[in-house]
């Protein structure tokens, strides 16, 4: 099928056009989260690439890594057992939900005093989890970045308003180095590619825009639902909040 570039949105690092869509874009919310003793805490994430690794950390059992990346419980929501914890019932294992403390503003749920690592120090990290088995990621990975990604977005107003002034525009990674999350090229080849089917059969899995799609689609059901929404599209769009990308590690 026929595209133009018109029907794309492309993004890679946090200071370019649209860099808010990527995952070192600084983007606080908390999040609860379920340890591997059933304890659960309510998390300050600095950025999606933050969550990301954390709960990649929790998958695979990791705590030590989990604990350098999440930092202390939150001054005002600190670790909380099951039965404490918001919404009763079954949990799916290490999953996660906002926080009570985080439902109104990140910026009320500070950390203790913790030096959060840089995106690129989180990355890292990510990388020596052990136990690490890559079926089990692959498995597991778009789940746990479409949550992120909700997390992110619920929880910063400014970001969903650019997110779903995107319209149905496809969200395209623009990434030449990775094309798990990316598409494995930067914009400049992307736009001379996307014209075509077999052009962008060229490209890579997108999982990020992908995810961002999905949950764009969530999102603009959830905020005409409570009467936000309706002038989405009359945002800034051309990455008006400014604008690195995810890394599966």
């Amino acid at each position: 099928m026929a595209k133009t570039p018109a029907d794309f949105v492309f993004f890679w690092k946090p200071d370019q056009p649209y860099g808010w869509a990527g995952q070192w874009y600084p983007s606080p919310f908390t999040a609860r989260v379920t340890l591997h003793d059933d304890e659960e805490r309510d998390v300050f994430f600095p950025t999606a690439e933050h969550w990301m690794m954390a709960q990649k950390a929790l998958l695979f059992g990791d705590k030590d890594i989990f604990e350098r990346i999440a930092g202390p419980p939150l001054v005002s929501g600190a670790s909380t057992s099951p039965n404490q914890s918001e919404g009763a019932g079954p949990r799916r294992s290490k999953r996660s939900r906002p926080s009570k403390t985080a439902s109104a503003s990140p910026a009320q749920a500070s950390p203790k005093k913790h030096r959060a690592p840089s995106p690129k120090e989180v990355k890292a990290l990510g990388r020596k989890v052990k136990n690490f088995d890559e079926a089990t990621w692959v498995r597991e990975r778009t789940r746990i970045v479409l949550e992120g990604t909700l997390h992110k977005f619920r929880q910063n107003p400014d970001l969903r308003r650019e997110l779903l002034a995107t319209g149905e525009k496809e969200m395209v990674e623009a990434s030449p180095l990775d094309r798990v999350w990316g598409i494995g090229m930067g914009e400049k080849k992307a736009l001379e590619t996307c014209g075509s089917a077999e052009g962008r059969e060229a490209w890579g899995l997108n999982l990020l825009g992908r995810a961002l799609g999905e949950a764009r689609e969530v999102l603009r059901a959830e905020f005409r639902d409570e009467g936000e929404g309706e002038d989405e599209g009359e945002g800034i769009g051309g990455g008006g909040v400014a604008a690195e990308t995810l890394r599966s590690g």
